[in-house]
């Protein structure tokens, strides 16, 4: 059975920062240099959105990624969905820090699984292949709906020398969400982790957190290790000034 999508593609951004950039040892270049993610995944107008970014590492002259969708029907393995336009590398402009990438997928089957597999290279100042890695997306899911958490609110009160945080989670997908996790960042201190409960569609719960005391910026995401598949994971995380 073949597979047919439209591709329409979006670039995000290729972030420049400065024209000399400090040069960093290999040994730094961690599994977080790159990353591909599902931040869409709409099973009503039948198209998925998906983001590929990736940072120097020592010695980077240039950067480039290339993605490859992957199709699974019902009872089938995964397997390569033929799109030469979407297959192009993508390339950065030179001596920038980071390069990402977002890939808009349309017409795919409903009924279907989609992952995006994106194949990352670092090149240096002449052009010689100096770093790869290939790295597959979460799954988006056509055959069913699917739970979607986000973080609506984040308020706080002072409790000791820190701060009580209080959280709201809804689930504003199709499907129940299962019990799952919520990680709390305040201005750069260790996080902190909280449970959220079972949600069904459209429940919000509130939890708290006790943390450090807030003097700059909060961060809050739902399903920090994204454990659940969702129909948007882009949506998680609420960041903003002190509550």
């Amino acid at each position: 059975m073949r597979a047919y999508a439209t591709f329409i593609v979006a670039v995000l951004c290729a972030t420049c920062v400065g024209a000399a950039v400090a040069s960093q040892p290999l040994s730094t270049a961690g599994a977080k240099r790159a990353a591909v993610r599902v931040l869409s995944c709409d099973r009503s107008d039948q198209e998925a959105l998906f983001r590929g970014s990736m940072r120097r590492v020592g010695g980077t002259g240039r950067m480039s990624m290339r993605f490859t969708l992957l199709q699974r029907d019902p009872g089938e393995r995964f397997r390569r969905v033929r799109a030469p336009r979407l297959s192009r590398w993508k390339r950065s402009r030179y001596g920038v820090l980071r390069f990402a990438h977002r890939q808009r997928v349309r017409g795919l089957r409903e009924g279907s699984d989609y992952r995006m597999r994106v194949d990352f290279r670092w090149y240096d100042g002449d052009g010689d292949l100096i770093r790869r890695r290939r790295l597959t997306s979460r799954t988006c899911s056509l055959a069913e709906p699917l739970p979607d958490l986000r973080v609506t609110s984040i308020t706080g009160v002072p409790e000791g020398l820190g701060e009580r945080y209080f959280l709201s989670v809804k689930n504003a997908g199709e499907m129940d969400a299962p019990e799952s996790g919520l990680r709390l960042g305040v201005d750069g201190n260790a996080p902190r982790f909280a449970s959220v409960p079972g949600l069904a569609p459209g429940e919000t719960a509130t939890v708290s957190v006790v943390g450090a005391r807030c003097v700059y910026r909060v961060r809050a995401t739902a399903d920090p290790e994204q454990q659940i598949p969702e129909s948007r994971e882009g949506d998680n995380t609420l960041a903003h000034g002190c509550p």
